[in-house]
């Protein structure tokens, strides 16, 4: 039995003309496509310039019948924020799209994984039609400051991991037979060698035996 389904996953935009970027610190790369028409467009990733230019895109998204823009992109960190926050002022709908996606599809679009901004607008926009975009979601009030600040603790949380591994790898390098568990090393013994010895073998070796036995117990 043949079986028919409605495919819906871009109705909605479909009264609106969809835009793909490439985005990069200084740069957008812009496409899109409506009828037999591409739109090809490169500016700076600077606020006024997105105003001026989501302006004349709209301008010219309404000349055509469509009631708006639909701007895509991807997460790039932090260089994206400024098109998508502008874009959703000036009244345009946003997504975003899977960096690896985009990086996967690009050798099937063109087979060659070598890096382009016009390339990888094309390649944007073709995970559009195969409705492979992501929601954009918008946080605020106290939601948004709980997922900052929780971003900023992973970020603190990885720097301690990398602090205390640099701190293994020294004492591996002034006691190459060092054996001592980190309970020790961050426990009284440990602290005591740091404050009487600063961890110097060569001040632990002057001290003698004896002295240090007694000062450590």
């Amino acid at each position: 039995m043949i079986k028919i389904t409605q495919k819906t996953g871009n109705i909605q935009h479909l009264r609106r003309l969809v835009l793909a970027f490439d985005v990069s610190k200084d740069k957008l790369d812009c496409y899109g496509e409506y009828g037999s028409r591409t739109v090809e467009d490169s500016f700076a990733n600077r606020t006024e310039v997105i105003e001026q230019k989501l302006f004349t895109l709209s301008g010219l998204a309404q000349s055509a019948g469509f009631e708006g823009l639909h701007i895509l992109a991807e997460p790039t960190g932090i260089y994206h924020r400024k098109l998508l926050r502008t874009a959703r002022r000036l009244g345009h709908t946003t997504a975003l799209v899977n960096v690896e996606s985009v990086s996967k599809l690009k050798v099937v679009e063109s087979n060659d994984t070598g890096k382009t901004d016009e390339k990888d607008s094309r390649v944007i926009l073709m995970l559009w039609k195969l409705g492979k975009t992501l929601t954009d979601r918008v946080f605020r009030g106290e939601y948004l400051l709980l997922r900052e600040y929780n971003r900023i603790y992973d970020v603190e949380e990885k720097e301690l991991v990398r602090v205390r591994n640099r701190i293994h790898e020294c004492l591996m390098e002034l006691y190459c037979d060092y054996s001592f568990k980190k309970d020790f090393l961050y426990g009284k013994s440990g602290r005591a060698l740091m404050e009487l010895y600063g961890c110097n073998p060569y001040r632990v070796v002057r001290s003698g035996y004896t002295r240090f036995f007694r000062r450590m117990r």
